[in-house]
């Protein structure tokens, strides 16, 4: 686990930007289907990884080996 010391995984989920390509696996109704079951009600920004990647690196100093999910409460698979 050594390894792991200083390294944070950002998980996009089906945000445009970053995550397009997998969220553009779905067709438009199963993407609907999918942003009516996401918590915030509307897939990730490339804003909204932006602001997660600002966090991790200035507020979360102290975290390591983590996965910090940004799919707005509901994860693809």
């Amino acid at each position: 686990m050594s390894r792991l010391i200083g390294a944070v995984a950002l998980v996009t989920g089906g945000s445009r930007g970053i995550g397009a390509a997998t969220a553009d696996v779905f067709a438009s109704e199963v993407r609907q289907q999918h942003i009516d079951r996401t918590p915030l009600g509307r897939l990730a920004t490339p804003q909204d990884v932006g602001r997660a990647v600002l966090s991790v690196v200035t507020d979360l100093t102290a975290t390591t080996g983590a996965v910090v999910p940004v799919d707005g409460g509901r994860p693809l698979g």
